[in-house]
């Protein structure tokens, strides 16, 4: 006789089995086939930048590169921001105007506005607040020498970072040119990147080199994903050729890269549409840089490895 086993019921409350990967689906491209496709757009973006800011005479600076004024003001209790932006647009000042909280705010303007400036200030809070309680707290002149040190100290930054890149994912991973690929993609995104802010006419300024940063940080933590696949599948099997190595790992990590691209461009995205005038320099710039930075990590840098292996002969290990 044959003994029936009964199952136990799952419980009500079970939730199925979240899987990350289903929520893209699994890709089988040829990104070494498409490396030369990915170089030529890659160059000509570059070129395209680099012809762009020769004629431009350079990435327009703002004032904490080259000099100016930065006047601290106070508003009286329902004046807002938008409204102290608007009176500076109609006495045509041009100036970028930073929340400092408690109806602070922080305004820069360029050296040419400063013939008349002191007037046009005490007219536009005259206009905007009867009560009289908006005023004038502090103003500064930021100097082209100390402009031109800010200046050197942000590129030094920014090289700096790259040369600590190339160091320590050289050292992670015992070549050097695991950490030059990583980095010549980033000069890619940083450069492509200011072109972008560029043309559409921002300035460049502090925050926008700590936009800058940012996208650096950001593209190649994308890109050592990748190379650590790369280097994981090439000590699992040995005999596998590099081409097929490089697009099995960035087919690998493509759900990831997308995925994590685009949480966070959505809440950049969410960012630059409800943080105002003062944050939208800062945003567009990581927007920018997020598509940029994700496309040169499974376009650009994995394929350097692959091109300076063939040009070289050098074992990549």
């Amino acid at each position: 006789m044959k003994t029936i086993e009964k199952r136990k019921p799952s419980p009500s409350n079970a939730l199925p089995k979240f899987k990350f990967f289903e929520l893209w689906p699994p890709s089988n491209i040829d990104f070494v086939r498409l490396r030369f496709g990915f170089y030529g757009l890659s160059a000509a973006l570059v070129a395209a930048t680099i012809f762009f800011l020769i004629a431009r005479g350079g990435p327009p600076l703002g004032i904490d590169f080259t000099g100016g004024i930065v006047t601290q003001v106070k508003l009286g209790r329902g004046v807002t921001q938008e409204q102290f932006r608007d009176a500076l647009s109609r006495e045509e000042l041009d100036s970028n105007v930073q929340s400092l909280g408690g109806g602070e705010y922080l305004a820069r303007f360029k050296k040419e506005q400063e013939n008349g400036l002191d007037e046009k200030l005490r007219k536009i809070l005259t206009g905007i607040d009867a009560t009289g309680s908006s005023a004038v707290l502090s103003k500064e002149f930021v100097g082209a020498v100390v402009g031109a040190k800010l200046r050197d100290q942000a590129a030094l930054a920014i090289g700096l970072s790259f040369l600590g890149i190339i160091a320590y994912v050289g050292f992670r991973f015992r070549n050097l040119i695991w950490g030059l690929a990583g980095v010549i993609a980033l000069v890619h995104d940083v450069l492509v990147t200011v072109g972008f802010l560029t043309l559409v006419g921002y300035e460049i300024d502090l925050v926008l080199v700590a936009a800058l940063l940012t996208l650096a940080g950001y593209s190649i933590n994308d890109t050592v994903v990748i190379f650590d696949r790369l280097r994981e599948r090439m000590r699992i099997f040995p005999r596998e050729s590099l081409r097929e190595a490089i697009n099995r790992s960035v087919n690998e990590t493509m759900s990831r890269t997308i995925i994590t691209a685009g949480a966070t461009f959505l809440s950049v995205l969410g960012l630059a549409i409800l943080g105002g005038r003062s944050l939208h320099p800062f945003s567009m710039a990581l927007l920018f840089g997020i598509v940029i930075g994700s496309y040169s990590t499974f376009g650009v840098a994995s394929n350097l490895v692959l091109t300076w292996a063939q040009w070289t002969g050098f074992r990549v290990r």
